[in-house]
């Protein structure tokens, strides 16, 4: 029992720690848009100001809740919590698609790169993802919306990983990295946490609610 609590709580806190970066970068810009203390390379945000302090503030939240609502035992002790954090964290899943969305259409001009694409692509994903969530909630449907939040999660996160890479390189260049590459792993890495969760879905969930269901069933067992 000891075991499986630890793993259940070690699952939200891996999740939190892959996308420690991006949280932190989230809350450290919604602080700098209102006091101007965007860094110089970074100036040009100011044409979309509050889409980027928006964007920094919900997608810190999106990355603390989701892995909270992912937390077993924090949903069946706390049931009243589990659903308001649900609620602020599909309201942070919206802001932060449309306010990426507004970015995007901002700076992203006619000339059109495979990173700005995906970031189109995977905002509107993101609003279906919330959208299928919430009605599957509401129809009773609680595989179904365990499935959709899961994917929501992983599209609204999913390129977090990456920052372990690149951070690194700007804080010793002093550049952001740029060029096809880092838009081919930006992508790569974004589609590689949706086939994780995918994974996870159709696999690993199964598997666990059948070990459950067996180890009811001889706990049960009069023999």
């Amino acid at each position: 029992m000891e075991r499986r609590s630890k793993r259940a709580v070690g699952v939200p806190v891996l999740l939190v720690f892959l996308t420690l970066i991006p949280i932190v970068m989230g809350l450290v810009r919604f602080v700098q848009v209102p006091t101007h203390s965007l860094p110089d390379e970074s100036l040009y945000f100011y044409e979309t100001p509050w889409a980027l302090a928006f964007h920094g503030l919900c997608g810190a939240l999106f990355g603390l809740l989701g892995p909270l609502q992912f937390w077993t035992a924090f949903r069946r002790r706390f049931g009243w919590l589990h659903k308001l954090s649900g609620r602020i964290f599909v309201v942070s899943g919206v802001v932060l698609s449309l306010s990426g969305l507004r970015m995007v259409a901002a700076f992203m001009g006619n000339d059109i790169n495979l990173t700005d694409a995906s970031r189109v692509l995977f905002s509107i994903a993101l609003l279906i993802g919330m959208w299928l969530a919430i009605s599957s909630i509401r129809n009773g449907d609680l595989p179904r919306h365990r499935a959709w939040v899961i994917r929501s999660y992983a599209i609204g996160m999913g390129t977090a990983p990456i920052a372990f890479v690149l951070f690194p390189v700007f804080l010793i260049t002093g550049v952001p990295p740029t060029g096809l590459a880092v838009d081919l792993i930006f992508v790569g890495t974004w589609i590689t946490s949706i086939a994780a969760a995918e994974i996870v879905i159709r696999f690993v969930i199964p598997t666990r609610q059948s070990q459950r269901l067996t180890s009811q069933h001889w706990k049960g067992d009069p023999a």
